[in-house]
């Protein structure tokens, strides 16, 4: 009984590990698209991507399209652009659970993630 209790939670966690990773292959994808734009056009992406975010929840494509502007956005405002790790710490987060990560590897940027898009999905205004 043991070991197939065992073997189910290791096939959970795999799993789940596997999504985690997929959303650093999902954001660079959808990177792209936001590549050099102006603010004002990464407003109107923003905007847009609001309206999804409301309509369809978080759905791992728009959570990556978030990520990936939320990204650019940092990049061309603070100079700071997110890892990888920190990536995956925000999609963490924003599934309701704990990211550990170690001094130095940018919780603050990472939190930033989860943070947007929770403020997208659910904001009002316009």
């Amino acid at each position: 009984m043991g070991a197939a209790l065992t073997g189910r939670l290791l096939r959970k966690l795999r799993a789940r590990r596997s999504r985690i990773d997929s959303i650093v292959g999902l954001v660079d994808r959808m990177e792209e698209e936001f590549r050099g734009a102006s603010k004002e056009a990464l407003r109107d992406h923003a905007r847009e991507l609001k309206l999804k975010l409301r309509r369809e929840g978080l759905r791992d494509e728009l959570v990556a399209r978030s990520f990936a502007l939320v990204r650019e956005a940092s990049g061309q405002l603070l100079g700071l652009r997110h890892f990888d790790v920190q990536l995956k710490g925000g999609w963490i987060m924003l599934n309701g659970m704990l990211a550990e990560m170690d001094t130095g590897e940018g919780k603050t940027l990472a939190a930033t993630l989860p943070a947007c898009t929770a403020a997208l999905a659910v904001s009002r205004c316009t």
